[in-house]
């Protein structure tokens, strides 16, 4: 599906009685495909057709209608002998996304009431038995993290999805198969989490997938239009439009609506009882009082009103909301219920953020920033909620007060609705780094993301083997290993960089290589092996390797510099002390073939070793520049830091990588360390294979994408500071506005808070809401504002390392 039309258009502004005239007026040609999320909103859909166009033929599918079979079976029939004349079909997203097959697609339109998930997770905990499923999947891996299930056992995945039987164990597992049978999703799990699973080495046990549903699921029909509040803002807009779905606004749809925008905020007094993000941990562990206290406030706001509310279902049975005969509790999905606008005022205060791991998937697979997942599952969510009020009607100039937990929820509602006003119950002392206001939306994204693809495909496009050419004296060298006497030069270019493997230097200051191996990864490997038996009396007698093959008349200045490097392949990596072994480091990388041995250095007590990872094909500089940084991000992911972000104090873990990104570094080949209890030598290789270069620049993190994200960023509960951060991060704000904010001190005065705030130990997406939140109140906000994009783009480049 190359082109969706779609509405993205305010609550209440009556899209579906948009569709319901048009299906009225006869707008659509034809059989009309109706999906809706709610049974209710089907049933009034329904109702409202047949009242106002008896003669028109429709039929609802859902459960409530047909009870004595199954809901999709029905509707897959119908569609293999369909009602021979034009007819409307009504049925619920459940029951559409989950249809095996679909007749006679190209004589439907189809319309989605209400945008649907992109992503459908399955996470359970399954020590024990995760093998009925997984012992007929295969793991295919997709860049350094994430990996792509796929269907093994055919046989075996179709009779878990069907659960003829009705088995209990089964129905566990049935959507899941089906989503990995289905060609319309592409389902993913974390390789590590997932092979530790396997390997019953993961503490909890748990299966995580994210299916992710792809635009295909919509070919064939005669035309798809989504309609839904605010789109625009969804992962599913967002990621489809990476895909090249072209989305088109349906205008003709658009001019039935009652409204564009919300021109009633003049009405509404939003009121908000904390500051930073609300979460469960903030609510039952870190201010256990503050939940009762907004609840208080909000009935005093009311003043014994009616009022619609809304909580998390652990606490629904017991909230007092609930227990004062003028509330009246909203159900957790309301779309499109217009059943509450003779009410007023709302209470909505859930808690709503998705797991760490989540969030993490989001930002690295489906480039879905922390406040775009925030924006859609906490904003949306509660917005949809509060559109049932009487804000729907526009003849009601009644005032409305709206309760929201947390301070930047109540900013993105006042933002939909102009004119609101935002009041703080001021509970709590806001803290000296309390999460800012909403950032303001998408600042470069599509320049980032443009610019992250196009850089992507270009390092792609270097990758062809016959772009790299060697140096015609270098090319004796695999001619001599070559039998065949009638090989011709492109040949002998062709094998001599498929079977490169470095480039050796007698010491680290002679600019010409001594030799060159061209050799096959099991040979190479085996020399490796044979290398770490000798003893010298010292590291330097020892020779060096730089995966980089150079010519020494690309640059003027110098014979193995950057620039004189004409590919790399493999991968080198030196790790200096630190708390990470080898086989911490390889379960990081469970799919990818690697050897670890010990340095010249390593001791029993301190082992100090070096990674070399094969590639399946040589690379430029740019590319393994790129892979370098991403192995670094993901062993960061894993909780552990560089030995320049450690302290004396910290708990952390250090990963001890020395900083060494380039191909033209140099690296001691394998040998007996001083200390003999220091030797180690290990070929990780079982069921592993070389790294897929091409997969890791499509999947990794380019610089521009790092410069937005510097770090894995987090919502997750724990992300709290220490008293001694609060006491640094307070001293730090008050120098800044005591110096750094005067006129003539803003540039130096913001690059030196940000030091200030790193030195802190604070997560970077947090030294970076306290830098934007700072350039704000500064002389030249604007000109802070790129000061702030410039450190954090130092910051994720390692500059400050």
């Amino acid at each position: 599906m190359s082109q969706i039309k779609y509405v993205s258009a305010p609550c209440g502004s009556g899209k579906t009685h948009a569709i319901i005239n048009s299906i009225v007026e006869g707008r659509y040609d034809g059989n009309l495909l109706l999906v809706q999320p709610t049974v209710q909103l089907i049933d009034n859909t329904y109702n409202e057709i047949k009242h106002r166009s008896p003669s028109s033929h429709v039929e609802r599918f859902h459960s409530e209608i047909i009870t004595d079979k199954s809901v999709a079976g029905a509707l897959v029939k119908h569609f293999r002998n369909p009602y021979p004349g034009n007819h409307v079909l009504i049925t619920t997203n459940s029951t559409f996304f989950n249809l095996p097959f679909i007749a006679n697609k190209r004589n439907y339109d189809l319309v989605l009431d209400e945008s649907h998930v992109l992503v459908d997770p399955f996470d359970e905990k399954l020590p024990d038995h995760h093998h009925l499923i997984t012992d007929h999947l295969t793991l295919e891996a997709q860049g350094p993290s994430y990996g792509i299930l796929k269907p093994k056992n055919i046989k075996e995945l179709t009779s878990l999805a069907e659960n003829r039987k009705r088995d209990t164990v089964s129905k566990l597992f049935a959507k899941l198969a089906k989503l990995i049978l289905s060609d319309h999703y592409i389902s993913y799990v974390n390789l590590q989490q997932y092979n530790n699973l396997i390997k019953g080495k993961q503490e909890d046990g748990h299966l995580v997938v994210y299916s992710v549903m792809q635009p295909t699921i919509f070919t064939d029909f005669r035309s798809v239009t989504i309609l839904g509040a605010r789109l625009e803002e969804t992962a599913l807009f967002k990621y489809w439009s990476d895909l090249g779905v072209s989305f088109c606004r349906d205008l003709s749809l658009e001019n039935r609506l009652r409204y564009t925008e919300h021109n009633n905020g003049n009405l509404v007094h939003l009121h908000y009882g904390f500051e930073d993000n609300w979460s469960k941990y903030v609510r039952d562990t870190k201010h256990p009082e503050l939940h009762e206290k907004i609840i208080a406030a909000s009935l005093g706001i009311i003043q014994g009103e009616p009022y619609v509310w809304n909580e998390n279902n652990d606490v629904k049975k017991t909230s007092i909301l609930g227990q004062i005969a003028k509330g009246t509790e909203l159900p957790g999905k309301s779309h499109g219920l217009n059943d509450y606008q003779h009410i007023d005022h709302a209470i909505i205060i859930p808690a709503l953020n998705n797991k760490s791991y989540f969030q993490k998937f989001f930002i690295e697979v489906l480039g879905i920033s922390e406040l775009d997942q925030k924006i859609e599952m906490t904003g949306h969510t509660i917005y949809q909620a509060l559109s049932r009020t009487s804000i729907r009607d526009p003849d009601n100039n009644n005032i409305k007060h709206w309760v929201i937990a947390d301070k930047a929820t109540a900013e993105y509602i006042a933002s939909v609705y102009p004119g609101s006003t935002i009041n703080s119950f001021k509970l709590l002392m806001p803290s000296a780094c309390a999460r800012p206001g909403r950032p303001r939306l998408h600042e470069n994204s599509y320049e980032r993301k443009k610019a992250s693809k196009e850089k992507k495909l270009m390092m792609i496009a270097g990758l062809d083997k016959d772009s790299f050419f060697v140096r015609d004296n270098d090319l004796q060298v695999a001619s001599q290993g070559n039998k065949k006497s009638d090989v011709s030069s492109i040949e002998l270019n062709r094998h001599f960089v498929v079977h490169f493997r470095g480039s050796i230097f007698i010491d680290r200051f002679h600019g010409k290589h001594d030799s060159l191996i061209i050799d096959t990864d099991e040979k190479f490997v085996r020399d490796l092996r044979n290398r770490s038996r000798v003893r010298y009396e010292s590291k330097e007698h020892n020779t060096l390797i730089s995966p980089a093959y150079f010519d020494p008349h690309k640059a003027a200045d110098t014979e193995r510099g950057i620039e004189n490097i004409v590919f790399v392949k493999g991968v080198w990596i030196d790790v200096d002390g630190g708390d990470m072994s080898p086989r911490d480091f390889s379960e990081m990388f469970p799919h990818i073939r690697m050897v670890c041995f010990n340095t010249y250095s390593s001791t029993g007590d301190d082992l100090r070793y070096r990674v070399y990872i094969p590639t399946d094909m040589a690379m430029t500089n740019d590319a393994y520049k790129m892979i370098f940084n991403n192995i670094v991000r993901k062993v960061e992911s894993e909780g552990y830091v560089s030995k320049s972000k450690a302290t004396t104090k910290s708990t952390r873990r250090v990963h001890g990588i020395d900083n060494k990104p380039n191909g033209s570094d140099l690296f001691y080949l394998p040998c007996q360390p001083q200390d003999p209890g220091g030797a180690y030598f290990q070929d990780f290789k079982a069921d592993r294979k070389p790294l897929k270069v091409k997969d890791w620049i499509i999947n990794g993190f380019s610089e521009e994408e790092a410069s937005y994200v510097s770090e894995p960023p987090s919502l997750s509960d724990s992300d709290d500071l220490t008293p001694d951060q609060e006491s640094k991060v307070a001293d730090a704000l008050r120098e800044w506005d005591a110096v750094g904010s005067k006129p003539g001190n803003g540039n130096a005065g913001i690059f030196n808070l940000g030091h200030r705030l790193r030195r802190t130990g604070i997560s970077a997406w947090r030294l970076e809401t306290i830098l934007r939140q700072s350039a704000q109140t500064a002389n030249s906000p604007l000109d802070r504002m790129k000061d702030v994009r410039r450190f954090m783009r130092q910051y994720a480049t390692g500059m400050f390392s």
